[in-house]
């Protein structure tokens, strides 16, 4: 971790990473991904401490390097980090979701932050033939990457690779508690059951969560252990990142057969979960390198599995 708060003094309140310093392996295998040429110019989004633009520029030389930083603070001292072991990338303060236009068009983009949505600017700053690299995160989970190709027609598609995880885009996160956002003293719940273990989405099945993820574009979930209600030791929330819609799902601390669940707005949340979890064990419980992402200059994303012709269901 190289900072907490988005470098603001947390005192007394909750502490979270806003930045770090990626494992060599996850640095090592994104870089052999993105395939960078002698010849390409690469845009770097998400500067850090400037240690993945000193080796692009060691590769490609300064000149042909680009790397932009929201933060100012992590701006500048990644620019000096990078000037003290005599490398020149051109280090930007600024929005990476925007691009950086003055340098366009690029052969590889390549962000070191996970996004939910690729920005649009990205599609229109890459070259045709160019390729886009980013983590990929949903609400439900954060998880893969995305590898895109860039079209003749201004249009990306590509696929998914597993097994890394990074800190979400600034301008793309959410800002959700159930308590203070969500629930309210005066929602009736709707009262079910389920025989669908809450873990089993939640759990160690990383491709289950991914391609949930997938199908609940708008869904977030969080766990509330030893809630404080009688006969309940775990409660797993959901919630859709407009608030609208939320379910809780509790186990009794015994069984593990039968789970009681409550709903509440006008969607049934885990009527959703449990529809995402049977087509994904119906279509061979596949793993994230066999999902693909076609993204349009407008922004509309389609998840598909195993090739363009069969788009994932989306639900809500």
């Amino acid at each position: 971790m190289t900072q907490i708060n988005d470098g603001e003094d947390p005192d007394e309140g909750e502490r979270w990473p806003s930045c770090s310093a990626s494992a060599p392996s996850i640095v090592l295998r994104m870089l052999d991904m993105l395939n960078p040429l002698p010849s390409h110019r690469v845009l770097e989004i998400g500067t850090g401490t400037g240690w993945n633009a000193g080796l692009l520029a060691h590769r490609l030389g300064g000149d042909q390097v680009i790397t932009m930083e929201v933060d100012p603070a992590l701006s500048m001292q990644a620019a000096v980090n990078v000037m003290n072991v005599r490398l020149d990338p051109h280090v930007v303060c600024g929005d990476g979701s925007a691009g950086y236009a003055p340098g366009a068009p690029y052969d590889r983009i390549i962000s070191t932050c996970s996004v939910r949505s690729v920005p649009p600017a990205w599609l229109a700053q890459t070259q045709p033939g160019g390729m886009i690299l980013t983590p990929w995160e949903t609400p439900w989970f954060c998880y893969g990457l995305l590898r895109l190709e860039m079209t003749r027609e201004r249009n990306a598609w590509g696929r998914f690779h597993p097994h890394s995880s990074f800190m979400l885009m600034r301008d793309q996160r959410t800002d959700l508690r159930i308590y203070r956002d969500v629930v309210r003293d005066e929602h009736v719940p709707r009262e079910s059951e389920t025989r669908l273990s809450p873990w089993a989405v939640t759990g160690d099945d990383w491709a289950a969560q991914f391609a949930l993820g997938l199908q609940l574009r708008d869904v977030w979930r969080t766990w509330h252990e030893s809630p404080g209600v009688e006969g309940v030791a775990s409660r797993l929330w959901l919630a859709t990142t407009d608030g609208a819609s939320w379910a809780a799902v509790d186990w009794d601390g015994h069984t593990d057969e039968r789970f009681m669940v409550w709903e509440h707005g006008p969607r049934g949340l885990w009527s959703e979960v449990e529809a995402a979890y049977d087509w994904w064990s119906h279509v061979g419980s596949p793993g994230p390198e066999r999902f693909g992402m076609s993204v349009t200059p407008d922004g509309r994303h389609t998840a598909w599995l195993d090739s363009l012709g069969h788009p994932v269901p989306v639900l809500g």
